[in-house]
């Protein structure tokens, strides 16, 4: 996937965030698809909720507005905890890929330009250390179009 953007690698690991397109027409479900990998050149393990869970969005308009969660997203904010534990290992150059629906989770009914990134900590679990590295994605830009 070397064509793909990504974000600083910390700590042995990068996050790449991408949409397979630019613009999207009002009520079109925007999927965002999510790459966590381990760059080092040794196993490392990690942890987490699942797919919804362990990706913090940060998506904002261009003047920088934060765009708030839907009914659906706060909901899984808030449940987030209540989440079985899983994760694992990653041998080094490995990859985790995930796709998740931005309009399912965030508010995106406003026109208009938005920008978005992801996060996550290496172990995002409950029984993750509050000093665990948080890995940040690279920032995509969209538009919302004018019905």
């Amino acid at each position: 996937m070397e064509h793909l953007e990504w974000g600083s690698p910390v700590a042995g690991w990068r996050l790449s965030l991408s949409l397979d397109r630019k613009e999207f027409q009002p009520e079109q479900r925007i999927v965002a698809t999510i790459v966590f990998q381990n760059i080092s050149d040794r196993e490392q393990r990690f942890g987490g909720h699942g797919p919804v869970f362990d990706y913090v969005l940060d998506c904002r308009m261009d003047y920088g507005q934060k765009v708030p969660p839907t009914l659906f997203g706060k909901t899984m904010l808030a449940n987030r905890e209540l989440v079985r534990t899983v994760g694992g290992a990653l041998q080094a150059k490995q990859q985790v890929v995930v796709e998740i629906s931005l309009t399912r989770l965030l508010d995106l009914s406003l026109p208009g330009k938005y920008l978005v990134n992801v996060s996550r900590q290496v172990d995002a679990s409950a029984s993750g250390a509050p000093s665990d590295p948080f890995i940040v994605s690279n920032t995509v830009a969209f538009e919302l179009k004018e019905q």
